[in-house]
C-alpha cells in the first residue's frame, strides 16, 4: 500500500531541500503550491469559478489573470478565503489522481500550509521541518535580494508557529544545523517503509 505523507515547514525551514533528498531515495514528491498554479492556468472550469467568485475579467492571458488576482487578494483579504475554498479542493482531487498512479511504499505531498488548512488530516502521516527564526530569516533574505525583512516577517506571521504544528506532526526534522540532516531523513524513510509494509 502506498502511504500518503504530508510534509511542511515554515518559510526558510528548508523543506524543499529535505524533499529533494527524499526524492534521491526514490520517493515521489507532489508539490501542492506548484500544482495550484498549474491548475489555475490549465483547468478552465477552476479558472472560471475563480473569475466569478472574485469578480475578475474573463479570458485574460494568464499573467494578467495572476496580476488581477494578486491585486484582489492584496486589497481585499477576505477574497483569499474565497480563492482557497476553490483551489484547495481542486488540488486535493488532483493529488488523489496522482497518488492512485504511484507504486512506491510512500509518497510526499509538500505544502506550505498543510496544518493551517486542515489537509494534514487526509494523510496517513505528516512530517514537519523546522529551523529557528533567525536561521530562516537569514536563509530567505540571502536567496531573495528583493525581499525586505519586514515583508518576510509579515509572510511568516500568516503561518502557524512551529510549536503549534509540532503537536500535530508524526515526524520532526530539525534543520537548524545542530543535527545532521541525512540521518534524520534515513530514519524516517526506513520507518515509513516499515509502516507501508505492515499495511500490506
Amino acid at each position: 500500500m502506498t502511504l500518503s505523507v504530508g510534509i511542511t515547514g515554515g518559510i526558510g525551514s528548508g523543506k524543499s531541500t529535505v524533499c529533494r533528498l527524499f526524492q534521491l531515495l526514490g520517493v515521489p514528491i507532489y508539490y501542492a503550491d506548484n500544482a495550484a498554479k498549474s491548475l489555475m492556468e490549465h483547468n478552465l472550469e477552476l479558472r472560471q469559478k475563480i473569475e466569478v467568485a472574485l469578480n475578475l475579467p474573463s479570458n485574460l492571458p494568464f499573467e494578467a489573470f495572476k496580476s488581477a488576482l494578486g491585486e484582489q487578494i492584496f486589497s481585499h483579504p477576505n477574497q483569499k478565503k474565497k480563492l482557497e475554498a476553490l483551489v484547495h479542493p481542486a488540488v486535493a482531487s488532483d493529488f488523489d489522481h496522482w497518488l492512485a498512479e504511484q507504486q512506491t511504499p510512500f509518497v510526499l505531498k509538500e505544502a506550505a500550509i498543510l496544518f493551517e488548512t486542515g489537509s494534514y488530516k487526509t494523510h496517513h502521516h505528516n512530517i514537519l521541518v523546522t529551523a529557528p527564526e533567525p536561521v530562516r530569516l537569514a536563509r530567505v533574505l540571502a536567496r531573495d535580494a528583493h525581499l525586505t525583512e519586514v515583508a518576510l516577517r509579515a509572510r511568516m506571521a500568516t503561518q502557524w508557529t512551529d510549536e503549534q504544528k509540532i503537536k500535530l506532526a508524526d515526524f520532526h526534522i530539525d534543520n537548524s544545523g545542530r543535527q545532521l540532516l541525512l540521518p534524520q531523513i534515513f530514519k524516517i524513510y526506513e520507518d515509513l517503509i516499515r509502516r507501508s509494509n505492515s499495511r500490506g
